[in-house]
C-alpha cells in the first residue's frame, strides 16, 4: 500500500505532534504545524495540531485527507505537558498569536483558564478522543492511532497510564520498534482506530518547550502564516456542531 497522499493529525496539542512532524518532512510530505491562513492548508500535504485538532469535521470537507493520524500519549505525562503550554500562554499577550488558535482553543477547551484542573483537563482530553472516533466513523475517514516511542532511550510506554478505551496493541507489534519511515503504509494496511501502534522516532522534540518547530530548517516546511490568492485569510466555512 503506498503511503497516504495527504494527512490530518487529528490528536490535541502536546501529543507529541512537532515529533511527528518532523518525522513526516523526512517522508516528503510538505508539513503545516499550525495553518493559520488558507494558503498554509493548501500548500501542505499534513496539517498538525490548529486548526486540526479542533476543524477536523470542516477540514475534511474542503481539504479532502486520505488519512487522519491520532497520536495517543499516556494521560499524566499529556497533562504536564498541557499544564505547561497554558503557563506558557498565560505568560504573553493574547494577541501575541492569530485568532485562530484561540478560536480553536475555546471549541475543544472552552474558555482559556489558567486555573482549570486536572480533571477538567482530563475530560477534555476523552471526550476530544470520543469526538475524533465518532467524526471518523461519520464520515467513513481512515484512522490511523500511534503513540512515539523515543528511540533514543528506548522509552517504554505505561499503557495502563493511559486509561484509553483499547484493549491493547495487537499482539505482533506487542513490544516492537516501528520506525515511522519504513512502517507507516504497513500499518495501514492492518489498522484499526481501536489499537495503538508504536512508532519509534529519532527526534523527540519541545521537551520543557513549546517552540521547537520554529528552529526547524527544512525545505518541506509550511509557514503557519503563508500568503496567497487571498493574503493570510483562512478559510470561510461556518462550524458544525461538536
Amino acid at each position: 500500500m503506498a503511503l497516504p497522499k495527504k494527512i490530518l493529525v487529528v490528536s490535541l496539542p502536546r501529543t507529541g505532534t512537532t515529533t511527528l512532524c518532523r518525522e513526516l518532512l523526512d517522508l516528503n510530505y510538505r508539513v503545516a504545524h499550525t495553518a493559520y491562513s488558507q494558503a498554509s492548508c493548501e500548500a501542505a500535504t499534513v496539517i498538525a495540531d490548529t486548526p486540526a485538532y479542533a476543524d477536523f469535521n470542516e477540514l475534511n470537507q474542503v481539504w479532502s485527507p486520505d488519512l487522519w493520524l491520532y497520536l495517543h500519549r499516556p494521560l499524566p505525562r499529556w497533562l504536564v505537558s498541557i499544564r505547561f503550554l497554558i503557563e506558557q500562554l498565560a505568560a504573553q499577550p493574547r494577541n501575541r498569536l492569530p485568532p485562530l488558535f484561540w478560536r480553536c482553543w475555546q471549541r475543544v477547551f472552552g474558555e482559556f483558564n489558567r486555573a482549570i484542573s486536572d480533571q477538567q483537563l482530563e475530560h477534555i482530553y476523552f471526550r476530544h478522543q470520543d469526538w475524533v472516533r465518532q467524526s471518523a466513523e461519520i464520515n467513513q475517514q481512515q484512522l490511523l492511532s500511534v503513540t512515539l516511542i523515543d528511540s533514543s532511550t528506548n522509552l517504554t510506554i505505561d499503557w495502563k497510564a493511559d486509561l484509553m478505551n483499547v484493549d491493547s496493541l495487537p499482539a505482533e507489534d506487542n513490544n516492537s520498534e516501528t520506525p515511522i519511515s519504513t512502517k507507516l503504509a504497513d500499518l495501514l494496511q492492518h489498522h484499526s482506530s481501536e489499537n495503538i501502534y508504536p512508532i519509534t522516532s529519532l527526534y523527540c522534540l519541545n521537551q520543557g518547550r513549546v517552540t521547537a518547530w520554529a528552529g526547524i530548517k527544512h525545505a518541506n516546511k509550511v509557514a503557519s502564516q503563508l500568503r496567497g490568492p487571498r493574503g493570510r485569510q483562512y478559510y470561510p466555512y461556518a462550524l458544525t456542531d461538536t
